[in-house]
Order: C-alpha cells, then sequence, then structure tokens
C-alpha cells in the first residue's frame, strides 16, 4: 500500500496498529474502525481484511529438513515446525525446495507442502 500511496508505511499503520490488528480475536470492520483513524480505516480497512482472509490459508514454519526423491519416493520431502505449535511434520512436494532454517509461510494440504514464501531474509 505504502508504494502504491508513495508514502511512509507508518502513515499507513503504525506498530502499534499492525499488532493490535493481527492479535485482535474478532477483527472486522468494526474493529479496524476501533483499531485505526476513521480516514485510514476508511481507505485501507477492506484492503487490510482481504489481506488476513488471504493470510489464514498459509502456515507459518520452520523448514527443519528436507529430502530429496531416491528409489523408492516419487516426491520431495519438506519438514516444517509449525512457528504457533512447535509440532513437526513432514510433507510431501513437487514444489522447488525451500532451503532450510528458513522461515516460510506455506499452503499446506495435509500431506502436501504447496506454494511457498519466505519470511525472512
Amino acid at each position: 500500500m505504502s508504494k502504491n500511496e508513495k508514502m511512509n508505511a507508518n502513515q499507513i499503520l503504525t506498530d502499534d496498529e499492525m499488532v493490535s490488528i493481527v492479535t485482535h480475536t474478532k477483527l472486522d470492520k468494526n474493529a479496524i474502525y476501533e483499531i485505526l483513524p476513521k480516514r485510514n480505516a476508511i481507505k485501507y480497512g477492506d484492503q487490510i481484511l482481504d489481506a488476513l482472509n488471504e493470510a489464514t490459508k498459509y502456515t507459518i514454519g520452520q523448514i527443519t529438513s528436507i529430502w530429496y526423491q531416491t528409489d523408492e519416493s516419487k516426491y520431495d520431502r519438506v519438514k516444517l515446525k509449525h512457528i504457533k505449535t512447535g509440532e513437526e511434520k513432514w510433507f510431501d512436494t513437487t514444489q522447488e525446495l525451500p532451503q532450510k532454517d528458513k522461515i516460510v509461510a506455506a499452503k499446506l494440504n495435509k500431506t502436501w507442502f504447496n506454494a511457498y514464501f519466505y519470511l525472512d531474509s
């Protein structure tokens, strides 16, 4: 948003506002109006809710191991440690393998590690 508006990101959302948004238990339009100044709530509220709705499709985790396919296995595998629970689980993938120890947002489907992107550099 800040690139499109050609303004500093803190002018759109302060750090405190971002924390309030992502930690709010029942985030809806009314909550956005309580958290943000009215002008920003009107201008960015729908975009924020859409982005957070899309974010719920991803699981945040750390790549703890990767395993390349062998003759016995048709798929590469990724071991992901869930950030919130600490649970580690192996997933099959046809995606390019991520780097070990990196934090990612990944779309998971039972035993499949699908699309992902890095959250750390």
